[in-house]
């Protein structure tokens, strides 16, 4: 369940991000606030390592994902009117 949650949080992250960067430019623009140059390098430097973090996320779970590579999937059929599910079976000759 924490996990469905991360993922969720790591999709909504981005959109989060983008609205209030907006929300802090148009404030600057209207004069509500100074156009305060750390905040905006800070909100960049943040940015870009958000950017770097989820990307870096992306890769480390592709690279570690634990698939089933040497293995061949057996879809699912029907035998005597039930579904037998699908499921993976060993290799019987390992290739290469």
């Amino acid at each position: 369940m924490a996990l469905v949650i991360f993922r969720i949080f790591l999709l909504a992250l981005p959109f989060l991000l983008f609205y209030f960067w907006m929300r802090y430019l148009r404030k600057v623009k209207k004069g509500e606030i100074d156009a305060d140059p750390k905040i905006e390098k800070r909100l960049r430097v943040f940015s870009v390592l958000t950017v770097i973090g989820v990307l870096g996320g992306i890769v480390y779970l592709t690279l570690n994902s634990d698939t089933n590579e040497y293995k061949n999937y057996v879809p699912p059929t029907t035998i005597d009117g039930e579904i037998k599910p699908g499921h993976f079976e060993d290799e019987k000759e390992p290739k290469g």
